[in-house]
């Protein structure tokens, strides 16, 4: 697996700056990448821009040779079952029980039919119990999302990007929310995954701490453009304070 981005722009109406200015990057597999920078650098539009949320305004992102900015359609469903998301706020359905929203995962490989009737095959319910039992939730199966913690429901989270049996898993803030605690726990399971399945990790984060303790590569957003690529080893406080200036 190989994510190439060249000369990355996005730039939003209302602003004279743009939001990601000439962002150069190339991944490869089985990185785990932490993306440092204030509110505002751009951490969360890069991501965006990545899963095709929205449209970069200019430049190129290469995915396995292919060129993903102008896809449409059933090409763009099918490069989205590539990358899974995690979200801040964990972006689950609280009136559904825990099992069905890791399905969900699975919704890239389903017909609208199957999607509208909730009709998951016997094979995707066995993938979701087995990823809520990597996550540690199996038993969590059928309850509801509104009774869980929110390092539980962030666990959920995982295990639905899991079973999209993604290439690159994407992480926007997604411990932000949690306890210093529940956090690291996140972070290490991620860690695992990471390691065990050599799913390429790209994840924004606030705590250079945990930053640094988890990543093999750490790039560093300001106004839009990276300041930082490099080892945790070279993110020294001269290098911390490029990114947060």
């Amino acid at each position: 697996m190989q994510l190439i981005i060249k000369d990355l722009k996005k730039h939003y109406n209302k602003k004279e700056t743009f939001a990601l200015d000439h962002v150069n990057l190339h991944i490869d597999q089985g990185e785990f990448i932490s993306i440092l920078g204030l509110s505002g650098s751009g951490k969360s539009t890069f991501i965006r821009c990545l899963n095709r949320l929205i449209d970069p305004t200019e430049g190129e992102i290469y995915f396995e040779g292919q060129e993903i900015t102008k896809l449409r359609g059933e090409a763009l469903r099918l490069y989205r079952r590539n990358l899974a998301m995690i979200f801040q706020h964990y972006n689950l359905i609280p009136r559904m029980k825990v099992l069905t929203n890791v399905l969900v995962g699975r919704f890239g490989y389903l017909s609208p039919l199957q999607i509208l009737l909730k009709q998951f095959p016997k094979e995707d319910v066995e993938k979701a119990n087995e990823a809520l039992q990597k996550v540690g939730l199996l038993s969590f199966a059928e309850r509801p999302i509104k009774t869980l913690s929110g390092g539980q429901q962030q666990r959920v989270g995982i295990a639905r990007a899991l079973i999209q049996q993604p290439k690159i898993i994407l992480g926007d803030e997604p411990v932000s929310s949690l306890d210093p605690v529940t956090a690291k726990e996140i972070m290490l399971l991620l860690k695992e995954i990471n390691e065990n399945r050599k799913i390429t990790m790209m994840i924004n984060l606030h705590s250079v701490e945990l930053a640094k303790t988890f990543s093999t590569r750490i790039i560093g957003l300001n106004n839009g453009s990276i300041v930082f690529d490099g080892p945790p080893s070279a993110l020294d406080e001269v290098e911390i304070n490029r990114i947060y200036r």
